[in-house]
């Protein structure tokens, strides 16, 4: 994963921090883009950011779930891993793989903040997930979770690093998604602070560098 994209280093600390410089205006911006200082979202998608040399784009969905990967593998260390109870428990019913696969992760899943519990046949009642900030809802793709672990569908070097893997692509931002200015400062800051902020947990690039100067030449400016 280092071999295709270069460990974060001042240049892309620099970025960042050129990023959130103000360029004059603040508040919402006309149209479909939401504008924090330095910081735009594009079709509720992709955040933009003004840098000393030209521009870069953030993929809000591989951003996020950079920054929960990282974030969960962290969680597995700490004994007591911050959790959120539900106000209301979620029950779920299972097929006998996404069951198996509960009872072969249940151990991983506790020490990563979850509380579960059987509650009837091949049901379990989700009483408290991890707590990884106000976007993040596990509980929202708990089955689908069970069945890529069912289905051996996540890579990974360990069963930690694929649980981390599948919760962090399920629970991630989405594209389409909305972000209050807040939350687009709050996600660029979290991702330069990860190890590897240029890119998700796939592999794919999580920022793309357009230069002033490629800007120029498309304009026909030399």
């Amino acid at each position: 994963e280092r071999g295709r994209y270069a460990a974060p280093g001042e240049d892309q600390l620099a970025l960042f921090l050129n990023a959130r410089r103000r360029t004059g205006v603040d508040g919402a911006q006309p149209g479909t883009g939401t504008r924090a200082p330095g910081l735009w979202q594009l079709h509720d998608t992709f955040i933009l950011a003004q840098t000393g040399t030209g521009l870069a784009v953030i993929d809000q969905h591989s951003a996020h779930e950079r920054i929960l990967y990282e974030a969960l593998l962290a969680a597995f260390e700490l004994e007591s891993p911050a959790a959120q109870e539900l106000v209301f428990p979620r029950t779920y019913t299972l097929g006998p793989s996404e069951w198996l696969a509960w009872e072969e992760n249940a151990g991983l899943l506790a020490r990563l903040g979850f509380r579960l519990e059987p509650f009837g046949d091949r049901t379990l009642a989700l009483h408290a997930v991890p707590d990884l900030g106000p976007r993040f809802h596990p509980e929202d793709s708990f089955p689908q979770l069970l069945q890529d672990l069912a289905n051996g569908a996540v890579p990974g070097a360990s069963q930690h690093h694929r649980i981390a893997s599948a919760l962090a692509c399920r629970g991630a931002i989405k594209a389409g998604q909305p972000l209050a200015p807040e939350e687009m400062d709050r996600l660029c800051s979290d991702l330069f602070a990860t190890d590897l902020p240029a890119a998700d947990v796939h592999g794919r690039p999580a920022i793309i560098q357009i230069r002033l100067e490629d800007l120029a030449r498309r304009f026909d400016r030399g």
